[in-house]
């Protein structure tokens, strides 16, 4: 039985807003400023991160704007197998994503897949109707050796040796039967992760993530999920070779798809990324310097922020020219 989530492209809730047609004539500025009078190229599948990415405050809408025309213009102009095709890969939950739509209304393309909860679940668009059907296969995947219930009662010995005040579950929102996220403070981050990941082992994926300087989060996953392995998934079932993937991101729980070990796609880092991420990247590129030889995927760390970024960073690969 397959679970339809109701999600319609035509939906009016999702139509450019007002302030979203008052942007365009800023937006198509700055796409001319930025790529001239290129058009991206396929095939290509871009895999991206949402908040931060290719959407993020309101001074960034110009930009989103510019994005989204470049990717509608694509759709419309070239062959099928030519034209391009959009993943967001992101921490929001299926529920969220459709906020993030009906906020920033117009300004971001729909999606042809959605990978939500940092990889958690993956929802396919479909053709004919223009839902989102959860992909019960990839669930299935990411089952084997987790187990909810060790996870859980380890979570509680958790709170209960460091402290509740310390350590406590986040929004309910952010939890479910394949992702338990927990709020640690800072100065103990490293101890409660080492506890963690001494206590589960392997069956399980820690993803530190937020920008707080006081208090950080812990993602508890299948070790089979992740934002990595969840791209990598998508990528094998739409067929893309490597050299036309690219993913893109800002953030801590992007690092599996950035920097998955073994991965030859492309990667983008805007330039709003957060400090730990990029020192990471940089200490990547350094140790790898040979990356982008022998047919390997390229690392690109872009000048610009969020959308414009990400454009720059498809120029840079030659998608867009």
């Amino acid at each position: 039985m397959h679970c339809v989530q109701r999600l319609s492209v035509n939906s009016p809730s999702l139509r450019p807003t007002a302030c979203a047609l008052k942007s365009a004539p800023r937006a198509q500025a700055a796409h001319k400023a930025r790529i001239g009078m290129s058009r991206l190229q396929g095939p290509l599948l871009l895999i991206s991160d949402i908040d931060d990415t290719i959407v993020g405050s309101q001074e960034a809408d110009a930009d989103s704007a510019a994005f989204t025309s470049l990717w509608h213009e694509a759709n419309s102009v070239l062959e099928s197998k030519h034209k391009p095709v959009l993943a967001y890969n992101s921490g929001r939950n299926f529920s969220q994503c459709h906020d993030i739509y009906r906020e920033k209304k117009g300004l971001m393309p729909i999606a042809d897949m959605l990978i939500c909860g940092c990889g958690t679940r993956i929802f396919n668009r479909s053709s004919d109707t223009d839902e989102y059907v959860e992909d019960h296969h990839w669930t299935q995947h990411i089952s084997k050796d987790w187990d909810l219930a060790t996870v859980l009662q380890v979570l509680e010995t958790a709170k209960a040796r460091f402290g509740s005040d310390r350590v406590y579950h986040g929004e309910p929102q952010e939890q479910h039967e394949h992702k338990q996220t927990i709020r640690v403070t800072t100065p103990i981050l490293q101890e409660v992760h080492q506890f963690l990941a001494t206590s589960l082992g392997s069956s399980v994926l820690l993803i530190i993530g937020g920008i707080d300087p006081h208090l950080r989060s812990i993602d508890v996953l299948p070790a089979r999920a992740g934002k990595g392995h969840a791209a990598e998934y998508v990528r094998q079932k739409l067929g893309f070779q490597h050299e036309h993937t690219i993913v893109a991101g800002d953030s801590g729980n992007d690092e599996g798809m950035l920097l998955m070990p073994g991965a030859c796609w492309h990667a983008i880092v805007v330039s709003n990324a957060v400090p730990d991420l990029m020192e990471k990247v940089t200490a990547s590129l350094q140790h790898q310097s040979c990356r982008a030889e022998n047919n390997s995927g390229k690392m690109i760390l872009s000048t610009q922020p969020r959308s414009a970024g990400v454009m720059e960073g498809l120029q840079k690969l030659g998608f867009l020219r």
